[in-house]
């Protein structure tokens, strides 16, 4: 699993790449907020599960001038790219474990 920032997370069933956001959700009997995961799509590729997560992103955030979403898509960025060099370095530390 790839977490991306506190809102996004990639998963796999074995065929697809799943791309899961975090929403806020409601106890019916007491009202007590609590956080789930909603599928937001299915993908062939990690790729494109990173380009649906920014498109579903300034969809959902209703951004409407370019710079603002220019400066959003950058934040994605970051994000994405601290999530990957967060799932390097165990694999590094273990390659380095097996010399």
């Amino acid at each position: 699993m790839l977490q991306i920032g506190d809102s996004y997370r990639l998963r796999t069933d074995g065929l697809n790449i799943i791309l899961e956001a975090k929403k806020k959700r409601y106890k019916k009997d007491t009202k007590e907020p609590y956080d789930s995961w909603e599928i937001k799509g299915f993908y062939s590729s990690m790729e494109s599960a990173l380009k649906g997560m920014v498109d579903i992103d300034i969809k959902e955030q209703d951004l409407q001038d370019v710079k603002t979403i220019v400066a959003r898509i950058d934040l994605l960025q970051t994000l994405i790219a601290g999530a990957i060099r967060s799932l390097r370095k165990p694999i590094e530390a273990h390659e380095i474990d097996k010399q």
